[in-house]
C-alpha cells in the first residue's frame, strides 16, 4: 500500500503530484490513479489542458509501459482545434506508447469528434487511435480492467516519455 504521506518520485510535493488527488486543470478535473489517468472534462478541452493531461498520461507510461485514460465527458463540449490535430499527431509523436482511452457519457458531438480524431490518427500514424466509447463508468471501468489483466506480466521497454 502507498504511502500517501510519501513525496512524490520527482521531488516536488504539490497536490498534483500525489497519486490519486484530484487537481483542477482549467475547468476539468483529473488525476493519477497507479495507471490510469481519471478525468472530468467540463467545457471544451483547449490544448493547454491536454498538455498538463499528458505529463500525468506520461508518468503513467514511464511507471507501467503503458496509460488507461477514464474520462467522463458528460459535461465536455467540444475540443478545440488546436487540440484535435494535436491529440491526432500523438500517435506520430510518441509511436512506443500504449494506451487505451474509456470514454462515458458522451454527447453526440463528443461522439462525432472523437471519431474524427480517431480517424485522423490512423491517417496520420498508420495505426488506430484506442477509444472506447461505453454508456456508463461501470462499463468503462470494465473495459480499462480487461486490458490491464490482457497486460500483467508482459514485459514492456518503457523509453522515456519525452
Amino acid at each position: 500500500m502507498k504511502n500517501p504521506a510519501a513525496p512524490p518520485p520527482h521531488g516536488t510535493d504539490t497536490a498534483a503530484d500525489r497519486e490519486g488527488v484530484w487537481q483542477q486543470i482549467g475547468t476539468h478535473r483529473v488525476r493519477k490513479v497507479d495507471d490510469c489517468v481519471e478525468m472530468i472534462l467540463n467545457g471544451p478541452l483547449l490544448l493547454p489542458e491536454m498538455l498538463a493531461i499528458e505529463k500525468l498520461q506520461f508518468a503513467a507510461n514511464d511507471q507501467y509501459g503503458y496509460w488507461l485514460s477514464l474520462v467522463d465527458c458528460h459535461n465536455m463540449d467540444g475540443i478545440g482545434p488546436d487540440t484535435r490535430r494535436y491529440i491526432a499527431e500523438r500517435s506520430r509523436l510518441h509511436p512506443h506508447h500504449v494506451t487505451l482511452s474509456a470514454l462515458y457519457g458522451c454527447s453526440p458531438m463528443v461522439l462525432a469528434l472523437t471519431t474524427l480524431i480517431s480517424r485522423a490518427t490512423a491517417l496520420i500514424s498508420g495505426k488506430p487511435q484506442p477509444i472506447e466509447i461505453f454508456r456508463d463508468e461501470a462499463s468503462a471501468r470494465a473495459c480499462l480492467a480487461t486490458f490491464r489483466k490482457a497486460r500483467a506480466g508482459v514485459p514492456s521497454a518503457k523509453p522515456p516519455s519525452r
